[in-house]
């Protein structure tokens, strides 16, 4: 008999997926073997403890860090692409990958708080 029609599809969406993460945020297989079935612990066994910090923190916290250039906004978004790209792997949903880290600009003379919206810079404005 042959393969439902889903699985294959769900194939070829889990290929997609997994071809569209950076390499440097992909689990290595062993990691992603006898997963167990809480995996809320794992995103820390492979986040540096400052991308730890940072995806562990509350929003006005983040927001505080940036604005005292402790973090720097790449810094930040850096963290939550690596474990969105976790997230991605352990929860092995075949959801496309909406990540563009890669794509951010690395000049270390102007940091990615220059081209973030308006909102968020009013956020800034606002928390002082």
């Amino acid at each position: 008999m042959a393969e439902p029609k889903y699985k294959e599809i769900a194939a070829q969406a889990r290929k997609r997926r997994d071809e569209a993460l950076p390499t440097k945020y992909k689990l290595s297989q062993s990691s992603l073997r006898n997963l167990p079935r809480n995996v809320t612990s794992i995103p820390q066994q492979h986040l540096s403890a400052a991308e730890f910090e940072i995806v562990d923190s509350k929003a006005e916290h983040i927001l505080f860090k940036i604005r005292e250039k402790r973090w720097s906004a790449l810094e930040v978004t850096e963290a939550f692409c690596k474990a969105a790209a976790i997230a991605h792997q352990l929860v092995k949903l075949p959801l496309p990958v909406l990540l563009h880290c890669g794509n951010l600009a690395r000049d270390s003379r102007t940091d990615a708080l220059s081209v973030w919206s308006p909102i968020f810079l009013n956020c800034l404005r606002e928390s002082k």
